[in-house]
Parts: C-alpha cells; sequence; structure tokens
C-alpha cells in the first residue's frame, strides 16, 4: 500500500520521533538514578570505613606510630610492596593528621624511616642472592613487573633510586634489582636516604591536602 498525503507521512515520521526522544528521555532519567543511588551507597560505605577507622585510631593512639612505619615498610620490601598499594598509607596518615592523633612532622620522620628499613632489606636480599634472584618464584610470578624494574635500571642507573621510590608498581623491586646488579651498598644508602627524604616530604604535602579537603 502507498501513501500519497504527505501530512500523513510527516504526522507519522514526527509522531514516531517524538516517542523515541521520550523513551530515551526516560532512559536517562532511570540511568542518572541509578548512578546517583550507586555513588551515595559508595560514599556511605566509604564514610562507615573512614568512622570505623577514626574510632579505632582514637582508642588505639599509641598505634599511629606503628601503623605509618609498617605501611611505609610494607610498601617499600621486596615480596611485600606488590601487594601493598601506596594509597593505604596516604589514606591513613590522612585520617591520623585530620583527627589530630599524629602531626605531619612525625608522620615524615616514621613514614622516611619505615622506607628507608624496607628499601634497605630489599637491596641486603637482592645484593645476597645475586643473578639467582631473577630465579625464585617472585621474579617468576612478576616478570612483568620485574623487566619494567630492569629497564628503569639500566636505563637510569643510579638516578633509578630516585625514580623507583616514586613509582608503585616497580617500588619494591627497585632496591633488590639494585643489590643484584652488584651496586655499591654505601653509595646506595647515601642515594636511597636522599630519595627517602624527598618522598616523605611528597608524602606530607599530601597528606596535609588531604586533610585540608576532608575539613
Amino acid at each position: 500500500m502507498i501513501i500519497s498525503n504527505p501530512d500523513l507521512v510527516n504526522s507519522t515520521f514526527y509522531t514516531c520521533q517524538h516517542a523515541t526522544q521520550i523513551h530515551q528521555a526516560a532512559v536517562d532519567v532511570e540511568l542518572d538514578r541509578k548512578t546517583r543511588q550507586c555513588d551515595s551507597h559508595f560514599k556511605c560505605e566509604q564514610t562507615k570505613i573512614e568512622t570505623l577507622f577514626t574510632e579505632w585510631l582514637n582508642s588505639n593512639r599509641n598505634l599511629a606510630p606503628i601503623i605509618v612505619v609498617g605501611l611505609a615498610f610494607a610498601e617499600s620490601c621486596v615480596g611485600i610492596g606488590i601487594f601493598v598499594s601506596g594509597a593505604f598509607l596516604l589514606i591513613a596518615t590522612t585520617l591520623l593528621l585530620n583527627n589530630d592523633v599524629i602531626g605531619l612532622y612525625q608522620i615524615g620522620l616514621l613514614a622516611f624511616a619505615g622506607a628507608v628499613a624496607g628499601d634497605q632489606v630489599g637491596f641486603w636480599l637482592g645484593h645476597r642472592t645475586g643473578p639467582g634472584f631473577h630465579h625464585s618464584r617472585l621474579a617468576q610470578k612478576y616478570a612483568t613487573q620485574l623487566n619494567r624494574g630492569e629497564q628503569l635500571v639500566l636505563r637510569h642507573g643510579s638516578f633509578a633510586v630516585f625514580i623507583g621510590r616514586f613509582i608503585p608498581a616497580i617500588r619494591s623491586l627497585v632496591p633488590a634489582l639494585l643489590g643484584v646488579s652488584g651496586f655499591g651498598t654505601r653509595k646506595y644508602v647515601i642515594l636511597d636516604i636522599a630519595a627517602c627524604v624527598t618522598w616523605a616530604i611528597a608524602l606530607c604535602i599530601l597528606t596535609l591536602l588531604g586533610s585540608k579537603a576532608l575539613g
């Protein structure tokens, strides 16, 4: 059947177009509602976790130094750092400072101490195991990260100590790789201390900004 009335054709077309627009608008409204529900739920859960953590910290203020040192050490130590995100330490220090559990100066010193300790353990293990480190279960399981760390060391040499400290994915591997390479112990200790001081200052700045953002 051929429709010869142009007005009827146009009317049908605009009706369909209008119906499509109404349907799309309804879909957008529903999607926006669900998105706001998800965001609200996430923020609620996040607030609960922060509240529980804050309450625990307030009840165990004497453990605050252990928390900072422990997290800084864990994210720096070979074999542990791969599983510990640097975000944990930043979240912890921000909450600790925001709730006046510990001061910024103390956070910097404690984080520095933990970072240096973790790096030195990794360097010592790499120096002790030598090339055999590449045949370890850890090296085989995380070959991609290990390769990135090796490329960093080969490309930047001594500067890898500084650069690696600010790359979470390979932070804990660089000290061990430098130890494996036969890097001088005294030289490494000096460079690592300088790198950890720089990193601790950066952590304090981010912690202060995070604390101010929380209000």
